[in-house]
């Protein structure tokens, strides 16, 4: 529930620009790829596409090779004044604490990111209808 509270603040108080998507394999995550390319075009967002493999659905670390994530990630942010939204697909709850890497990452660069899961996904698209 605290995830859904942060995310409905976000999106009433952010006025977004831009989409990162960080596109992973698997089912999951062509379902999440597909849903934010949609809200994009709906919103004339632009969407930025960062190919990592399959890091993020694995059972494994979902940030195995994080400083690569982090060296793409920063280019990406030097090239853009604009303020960016991370969408992260995650299927597993401990997943959402590594994702506070790439949060504190962004906000170090001034960036505003959000990193969600499939389980407050239904959120944003809620969200989105009243934007």
């Amino acid at each position: 529930m605290k995830e859904r509270t942060t995310l409905d603040h976000d999106l009433k108080h952010t006025t977004f620009s831009s989409l990162i998507l960080i596109d992973t394999d698997g089912v999951e995550a062509r379902e999440m790829v597909d849903f934010l390319e949609s809200f994009a075009e709906r919103f004339s967002y632009t969407l930025y596409h960062i190919r990592l493999g399959c890091y993020l659905l694995r059972d494994h670390d979902p940030f195995p090779n994080h400083a690569r994530f982090e060296s793409e990630l920063e280019i990406l942010l030097s090239e853009s004044s604009e303020s960016l939204t991370l969408g992260i697909s995650l299927e597993r709850q401990d997943a959402l604490e590594k994702a506070e890497k790439a949060l504190t990452f962004a906000k170090r660069h001034g960036r505003r990111m959000i990193a969600y899961s499939r389980m407050i996904e239904n959120a944003l698209m809620a969200q989105a209808d009243t934007l």
